[in-house]
């Protein structure tokens, strides 16, 4: 992943017409998950910087935190969405190609994405930005660092050792908070 070159792409002039056609593929996606599930949907509007789910599982937590980051970038032009867990490759199974996964939610609610399925990333037609990023080790908590994003998910954070918990959050996503979605299942993984 090369972030200055995906920044470049943010910064390009989106017209008026990308920006609104972007907002109304985003408030319907909203608009069918509040008609399908209330506390989702509550969870995806707040406005709060840290929101936290705590569901069973079979609850939509991935469905959740993939609206969301959908929703985000298709909301704001030029921002910058992060979906983290400890394993890159539990990611990529839910996050990227199960039927929850940003490609298939993308398709199925007419979202216009460009994919980098090596890099686990994608482009909204409005210039923002998403990312899968594991976190397991000090060079990529290093890369999260450098993304100042609107969004930052992390799954199933409860599997996390508290003290990259603790870095995780505290130093790096707190200082340049947008939100923060949790969802997590309450008996562990």
């Amino acid at each position: 992943m090369d972030a200055a070159s995906d920044r470049a792409l943010v910064e390009i002039d989106v017209s008026e017409e990308v920006i609104k056609r972007c907002r109304d593929r985003a408030k319907s996606a909203l608009g069918k998950l509040k008609k399908n599930n209330r506390r989702a949907h509550a969870m995806v509007v707040d406005t709060s910087p840290y929101v936290a789910g705590l569901c069973p599982r079979r609850a939509g937590k991935t469905f959740t935190a993939v609206i969301a980051a959908l929703c985000t970038g298709e909301m704001k032009p030029g921002a910058i969405s992060i979906i983290i867990s400890l394993n890159l490759k539990q990611l990529r199974r839910l996050y990227w190609e199960g039927p929850a996964g940003i490609v298939t939610l993308a398709r199925k609610h007419g979202i216009k994405l460009h994919t980098n399925s090596n890099g686990l990333s994608w482009t909204h037609e409005n210039g923002s930005i998403g990312y899968l990023l594991g976190c397991d080790d000090e060079e990529q908590l290093e890369v999260i660092r450098g993304l100042e994003a609107d969004l930052y998910v992390v799954d199933e954070c409860k599997s996390f050792a508290p003290s990259r918990l603790d870095k995780l959050c505290v130093e790096i996503i707190e200082p340049q908070l947008g939100k923060s979605l949790s969802p997590v299942h309450p008996a562990g993984p």
